[in-house]
């Protein structure tokens, strides 16, 4: 990841969820990061509370990316799906370091991306 998005990162995602740690007293579906590969539509990561979603462009199950790109994450898990759609990981706790270790591992397991960099934003939910 280039230097200069993961700073951009790291401030979106602090002030999205406040402090170091991730889970903060904002409630988790109120804000969210919204991050994507420069150049690449096609991948695109979402940050709420203790939810990851990203775009997932295999047909295999993603299970074995738990070990791989969420180890940092302990405990992770594949809450739900989509072959060639979408992926949606819960983990306990994380702080901005963190999640940019698995953030990084993904974009380099998943796409096979070395060199990118990040668009990141934040954008509330929308109320009903």
């Amino acid at each position: 990841m280039q230097e200069e998005s993961k700073e951009e990162v790291r401030r979106i995602l602090l002030e999205a969820f406040g402090g170091l740690n991730v889970h903060g007293e904002l409630p988790s579906r109120e804000f969210y990061a919204r991050l994507s590969v420069v150049g690449r539509p096609d991948v695109w990561i979402l940050i709420y509370g203790d939810y990851m979603d990203f775009s997932y462009t295999e047909n295999s199950s993603p299970p074995p990316l738990i070990t791989e790109v969420f180890a940092v994450l302990q405990p992770a898990q594949i809450i739900d799906w989509s072959p060639g759609r979408l992926a949606c990981v819960q983990y306990k706790s994380a702080d901005a370091d963190m999640l940019f270790q698995a953030i990084d591992a993904l974009i380099k397991k998943l796409y096979g991306l070395t060199e990118y960099k990040l668009a990141v934003s934040l954008e509330t939910f929308g109320r009903a």
